[in-house]
């Protein structure tokens, strides 16, 4: 592919790193929900759809705060336009506790290749699995990519991309890709925006989600 440059894996993946000033540390933010510097809002919709044609989306508003006590960081404003149900509360809440526990996620040393494409560095890696939170376990047997700009050596986005079918209980993951595109503020790099698309198959009937999220209104934590 024209434009298209491999270094070897490894080594020239970290000399690069150092040269540029990035920090393994950039790659592990969505690892986690929870921005320690920032308050801001998000707005997730959820579309499943199954092979029976049968469509559903959820409208999700949340906001996280880290100034907040310890456990009420989060707060699920509301669902399809309407205050959370008991149900919905509870699920919200399961999901977001312990998300700070993504700061002990690792990548595998082994894992970084190096490539560069159309202006941008494209750092390959893989995480080490027995590092990952519960709500990162999907990302287990993904390889990521992360795109850093020639430009400014802004990280732009990462791409993971699962490998091969997973299985999570009793859950088929035929196929998963998330996207998670980044901006800077105050020289902070926050997420922008996260797209998921999951195929799975459970109970012999295959179906698709799609989940979009957005994080705005970000403020400083004093």
């Amino acid at each position: 592919m024209l434009g298209f440059t491999v270094h070897s894996q490894t080594n020239g993946a970290f000399e690069k790193l150092k040269e540029l000033g990035i920090s393994e540390h950039l790659f592990l933010m969505n690892t986690w929900e929870a921005i320690s510097d920032f308050a801001y809002e998000t707005k997730t919709t959820i579309n499943t759809s199954t092979e029976e044609s049968i469509f559903s989306k959820t409208v999700e508003i949340a906001r996280y705060n880290p100034s907040a006590p310890d456990g009420k960081e989060w707060v699920l404003v509301s669902v399809n336009d309407r205050s959370p149900d008991y149900l919905s509360q509870s699920e919200f809440d399961k999901a977001k506790k312990g998300s700070k526990e993504g700061r002990s996620a690792k990548i595998d040393p082994a894992s970084w290749t190096l490539t560069e494409e159309d202006g941008y560095w494209i750092f390959g890696f893989k995480y080490m699995k027995s590092t990952l939170p519960k709500q990162s376990i999907i990302l287990e047997d993904c390889y990521g990519k992360a795109y850093i700009s020639k430009t400014d050596n802004h990280l732009n986005k990462i791409v993971f991309q699962s490998n091969e079918p997973l299985k999570m209980g009793g859950v088929k993951i035929i196929s998963l890709k998330k996207e998670i595109a980044y901006q800077y503020l105050d020289n902070s790099c926050v997420i922008k925006d996260e797209n998921v698309r999951v195929i799975q198959k459970y109970m012999g009937k295959e179906s698709v989600s799609d989940l979009a999220r957005v994080y705005t209104n970000y403020r400083k934590n004093k």
